[in-house]
This record gives structure tokens, C-alpha cells and sequence, in this order.
């Protein structure tokens, strides 16, 4: 059985040939891909979907994200209920409530819908293969994250509060991502800087490049849209992140003091920042349209979703 890198790049080779014949579809695909994400609006699905009301939750056993639909506020409500009531923390997490039926997101599968048939049935076929692919990745995120936290906190309560605290945090700030595509670039420069999200308050956002010059011309960027009284910071990849200067309304804030309970478990400083830094990268992970579409958004000629990385790397 092929292992899942040998996948990814048998995918990659296949996608990268594709495009250079269909560079139009490709453009197409490019679009799609970031948008999706962002919209949270899959292309590939019936209609019908975004008219439903929706709640899910993740199989931790299993490693998979599971939908509910349901005709009603009232019928999702009070499946939402018996299955938290009934649910076992080692399977699953609990349920939540996924976003309601909005008008916008009809809007949004129309427009997205004439681009996805216009790529052509090999076009989207490798839409849907990237998708399943990287979904089956998403899903992984919560028992790697359980997993890291028994290999580095001891106390059973400990643990199972802090992942109990950590699984609310990601699901409060992006819930269940369908369609789920990594909206990042993987590189050995990593930049954070510090942005005023929609409710004007601080927020991270950290973004990864492959060479100086991409980072130099991000740096640049990013001072520019920096929140008032902060600076952007570069590290390497292989580095752990400057965590003193994460604001404290941040996601990565609460990640940080949910952590700390486990502080006393390590007696080198260091390592406790490595594995704190696990965490973290597993977060942020979890949640691709908080940090990395920030660069997406602000930055158009220097896009790090994974639709370029394929074609890029393989030139």
C-alpha cells in the first residue's frame, strides 16, 4: 500500500501535467481552490446542501469529520443535544453547530459552480481527488493533536482537559472546514505579524515562504498592514515562534495558556517551547482562512495556496 507521501505525489505529478496542457482549467482550479476554502462553499456538492441545516462532529477512532443534515433549526438542535449528551470524549468530540443556510452561499456555489463545470470532467475530477486528499489530511489534525499531547503531558486530567480546551478553541474560532484545501505555503521562512481582524481586535497571522526574496517582499507587505505599535518578525521554519508577542486576543494566545498547565512536566524550557510550537502548527493547520488567506487576501501576486505550490514546484 502506497504511503500517503507517495500519493500526494503521484497527485502532484498527475495535477502538474494536467495543467500544462489545460492552462485555462488551471487558472480555473486556482481560483476555486482558495475560494472554496474561504467560502466554505464546495463546488462538487448539490445545491441542496447549502439549503440545510447542518451540525458535525469529529470521529476521533475513526479520524473523520462527520456532517449531519437536517430540514430544520429545531431537528438539528435536538440531535445536537442527545449526541453530546451520549458521546464518549475518547471516540468523539462533541457535536457543533455548523453555519446556517445563508442566502450568500447560494450566491457564492452559483458563481463557483459555472467555474467548476467549466474546467471539464478531468478538471473536476482532479478538484474533487485534491479535495478528498486534503480532507482526509484535515481530519488527522485532532488525533495528532491528542496524540502529541500524551507524549508530552503525563497527568491523565491534565491532558484531557487540555484537549477538551484545545479541540473548543479550534472549533469556536473555524469549526468543521468543508471543503478543506491547505491554503499555505510550506517554506524554511516563516513571517508573523500582528493584523486588526473584523472585530478590530489583534490577531496572528504567520505565513511561510520558501526563499528570502518571497519573505523580504512579504515583510515589506506586512508592515504596511501591521497593527499599530507592533512589528513583523521572521524566524526559520526549524524555529520555534516568538510567542511573547502574540496578542492576547488571539487564538494562539488561549492555545499558549491552555498549555501551560503542562509547563511543570518539563523540566528543559526548551523543550517545553518545542512542543507547545507542535501544538500550535497543528492549529493553525486546523484553521488555513485565520492566518494564511490574510496573505491571500493582501497579498495577490505572491499567493501560498497549494494550487501553485503544485505547479511551481515542478517546473
Amino acid at each position: 500500500m502506497r504511503s500517503r507521501n507517495d500519493a500526494l505525489d503521484a497527485m502532484t505529478n498527475n495535477y502538474v501535467s494536467w495543467t500544462r496542457k489545460n492552462k485555462a482549467a488551471a487558472k480555473i482550479m486556482n481560483n476555486i481552490i482558495p475560494k472554496s476554502t474561504a467560502l466554505r462553499v464546495d463546488p462538487s456538492k448539490p445545491p441542496s446542501f447549502y439549503s440545510s441545516y447542518k451540525a458535525a462532529y469529529n470521529d476521533i477512532v475513526n479520524k473523520k469529520s462527520v456532517v449531519k443534515e437536517f430540514k430544520s433549526a429545531q431537528a438539528r438542535t435536538a440531535w445536537v443535544e442527545n449526541f453530546n449528551k451520549n458521546h464518549e470524549e475518547a471516540k468523539t468530540t462533541k457535536a457543533k453547530n455548523m453555519k446556517d443556510p445563508d442566502p450568500q452561499d447560494l450566491v457564492a456555489y452559483d458563481a463557483l459552480r459555472k467555474q467548476y463545470n467549466a474546467m471539464g470532467k478531468e478538471g473536476q475530477q482532479f478538484y474533487r481527488q485534491m479535495r478528498n486528499f486534503f480532507e482526509d489530511t484535515y481530519d488527522e489534525i485532532l488525533p495528532a493533536l491528542r496524540a502529541r499531547l500524551e507524549a508530552t503531558i503525563s497527568d491523565p486530567k491534565t491532558r484531557a482537559s487540555a484537549f477538551e480546551k484545545l479541540s473548543e478553541i479550534l472549533m469556536k474560532e473555524s469549526g468543521i472546514i468543508k471543503p478543506y484545501f491547505p491554503l499555505m505555503r510550506k517554506g524554511k521562512h516563516r513571517l508573523q505579524y500582528s493584523f486588526l481582524n473584523e472585530e478590530g481586535q489583534p490577531e496572528i497571522a504567520v505565513e511561510y515562504y520558501q526563499n528570502r526574496r518571497q519573505l523580504d517582499k512579504a515583510f515589506k507587505v506586512a508592515e504596511s498592514v501591521s497593527a499599530v505599535g507592533t512589528k513583523p518578525e521572521y524566524t526559520r521554519a526549524d524555529q520555534v515562534m516568538k510567542f511573547k508577542s502574540v496578542p492576547s486576543s488571539s487564538f494562539v494566545y488561549e492555545i499558549l495558556k491552555t498549555m501551560e498547565a503542562s509547563k511543570p512536566d518539563f523540566k528543559d524550557p526548551a523543550k517545553y517551547d518545542e512542543a507547545v510550537q507542535s501544538v500550535v502548527d497543528l492549529a493553525l493547520d486546523a484553521m488555513p482562512e485565520r492566518s494564511f488567506m490574510q496573505g491571500f487576501r493582501r497579498r495577490k501576486d505572491v499567493r501560498g495556496y497549494i494550487g501553485d505550490n503544485y505547479a511551481n514546484q515542478n517546473r
